[in-house]
């Protein structure tokens, strides 16, 4: 967990097992192909192609008949009870409600004209207000691309985020064309061109993470930029889908939590729910960025991400927006009515009551799992696994289904043993994943108090 660490668009954990195993242990977002691989599924490694699947086309028509459903109570509605989803709160910190978004390039990007329509399509967007316009945010502007000449500045084989810094710095002067004179609603979007290799604390880009925000300090303001290195593959995207569908990330969130580290705006969840801070992480992009039908061209005609709406997820289906059209949703929530305790000090939060289930060292509990569609889907398939093993260490938790298939409105029953402490929270995280192949799953997180 990292909710006041700075957030970037990680290197997926879908490939884990399948394609590549990483050791960084920041990594946030999970691949579905883990569970894939765990459960000695075939699979390959497979680019996104780009449209936002319609769910009801990956499974049948009509419901399967379910072993928990009465002929005589008839079927169960859409979407079946089932327990609230997490709600992303604001820590008091101001959000950018007129963004102005000054893109940046430098000379001989092939991909700069694609990066100047790119951003200039978001202004107006439906997209942009799907996304961000409930938290505050109104329409973005955005200027003609800044192309940084090379006789000026160009980067290096390697540039690292404290020298991103200093280069802003330097070219915040008011002296250098197109920089402009900054205030604390500009975001600086800098990309960088194939060959370049942007560090930063926790790692290398295009392999831990595909972009990040964060903020620089300018006399007494505080200005947001973000940074969208040039990654060959990244998650399931390629080429230029992989540098938008980045940049659409940061940018929502360089909006809605510009100065993190200082000032934090949208950034964690209700107490309830904390475990999300340990996947898929917390800020309004990472809440959906693990799951491959976030991603889609929207009406900018560019690969874009879905972002976390607190209003649609009050109503019960998915809470990534903006929905597309006829989408059918569905997941299965572990019902946890204990209050526990989540120890939190390492993240200097302190400890959190939270909801969770009790699991001492060596025993057993069972809980029940709701499964829960938005419309008709054929049997879902369920998997449950913790959170150590996202990071590639022995887990702390056995989960085993009684049934590891359902649909709307079954009561699966998930029994969790723990088999390890966990040295650190107190408890263990856990995810319940429900898919329906390996492009299409859709995760719901749990703690485990110890």
């Amino acid at each position: 967990m990292h909710a006041y660490e700075e957030h970037a668009w990680r290197f997926s954990r879908r490939d884990r097992l399948a394609c590549v195993l990483l050791n960084d242990t920041r990594m946030k977002t999970f691949s579905i192909r883990l569970f894939f691989c765990a459960t000695a599924l075939a699979m390959h490694c497979e680019s996104q192609t780009g449209d936002v699947p319609d769910a009801s086309d990956d499974a049948a028509a009509d419901a399967a008949p379910s072993d928990d459903a009465s002929a005589d109570a008839g079927p169960a509605p859409y979407p079946a009870p089932h327990p609230s989803a997490p709600t992303i709160r604001s820590l008091g910190g101001p959000v950018l409600a007129s963004p102005h978004v000054i893109p940046i390039v430098f000379e001989n990007d092939s991909l700069a004209p694609t990066i100047g329509s790119f951003t200039k399509a978001l202004q107006g967007s439906q997209y942009w207000k799907a996304t961000t316009s409930e938290y505050g945010i109104g329409d973005l502007s955005v200027d003609d691309v800044v192309v940084v000449p090379a006789s000026d500045t160009l980067p290096g084989a390697t540039i690292s985020d404290a020298q991103i810094q200093a280069f802003l710095a330097a070219h915040l002067d008011g002296a250098h064309a197109g920089f402009g004179q900054p205030d604390p609603s500009t975001i600086y979007a800098l990309f960088y061109p194939a060959g370049t290799t942007v560090t930063k604390e926790n790692g290398e880009s295009c392999k831990v993470f595909g972009g990040y925000h964060r903020q620089v300090p300018l006399g007494a303001m505080q200005i947001a930029y973000v940074v969208i290195p040039r990654c060959s593959i990244f998650n399931t995207l390629s080429g230029a889908d992989a540098v938008t569908a980045a940049a659409s990330h940061e940018l929502v969130e360089a909006a809605t939590d510009p100065f993190e580290m200082t000032t934090p705006a949208y950034l964690v969840p209700d107490d309830d729910h904390m475990a999300y801070g340990f996947y898929p992480d917390t800020e309004l992009a990472d809440m959906c960025s693990t799951e491959d039908d976030s991603y889609f061209k929207a009406d900018v005609g560019f690969m874009v991400q879905r972002t976390w709406s607190n209003s649609l997820a009050a109503l019960g289906g998915s809470g990534c927006a903006p929905l597309p059209p006829n989408y059918v949703y569905w997941a299965a929530s572990p019902v946890l009515t204990e209050k526990v305790n989540m120890d939190l000090t390492s993240q200097q939060m302190g400890i959190i009551v939270t909801k969770g289930v009790t699991v001492p060292l060596g025993e057993s509990r069972t809980i029940d799992v709701d499964v829960f569609t938005t419309g008709p889907t054929g049997p879902l398939n369920l998997f449950a696994f913790d959170y150590p093993q996202l990071q590639g260490q022995s887990a702390e938790l056995e989960l085993t289904f009684d049934q590891a298939t359902g649909v709307n409105g079954d009561t699966r029953k998930l029994t969790i043993k723990r088999v390890a402490q966990d040295p650190t929270y107190g408890g263990t995280a856990f995810v319940v994943m429900t898919y329906t192949d390996v492009n299409h799953a859709h995760p719901v997180v749990g703690f485990a108090a110890q």
